[in-house]
């Protein structure tokens, strides 16, 4: 059996998903293993760069075909979530970041959270609900100082 690769750039199919770990990613690869003449869809990391890489069958479904579903998925994922990166001071240790991801989580339209030690707020989210103004608001709701985005995801 005759099977090619496609090879795309991650952060084009979803620009604001903050690394090749994030939910979204997991999404567009599910999205896509299941169609018939893709044999198989992975994250290839090299470096800094992560590439989506599509094995597929020809015979089955052209090139073509396979990139317009790549990108139809992923502007149809970046429509749906969002992705939120924040800076703040305010956490003190560990279990001061668990308590406060708590929180964040428990946020409605809140998808998922991480806090790290370190102050490194993570966050999804279904734009349904939430803008990412929205999202930064509740946040320092929670008493966060300085709360300062990392993410190139723009306020609205």
């Amino acid at each position: 059996m005759n099977v090619q690769k496609l090879k795309l750039d991650l952060p084009i199919l979803l620009p604001h998903a903050p690394d090749a770990h994030d939910a979204c990613v997991k999404r567009l690869i599910a999205s896509l293993e299941h169609r018939n003449g893709i044999e198989e869809v992975h994250v290839r990391s090299s470096g800094d760069s992560n590439e989506l890489c599509i094995h597929f069958v020809p015979a089955s479904i052209t090139l073509a075909r396979v990139e317009e579903l790549a990108k139809a998925s992923g502007a149809e994922l970046t429509e749906k979530f969002g992705h939120a990166l924040f800076h703040t001071s305010g956490v003190r240790h560990a279990r001061h970041a668990r308590l406060i991801e708590e929180k964040v989580a428990n946020i409605e339209g809140v998808l998922s959270a991480g806090v790290s030690p370190s102050g490194l707020v993570r966050i999804e989210f279904d734009r349904r609900t939430l803008s990412v103004d929205r999202v930064k608001e509740q946040v320092l709701a929670l008493g966060l100082p300085d709360l300062q985005s990392t993410s190139d995801e723009k306020p609205t």
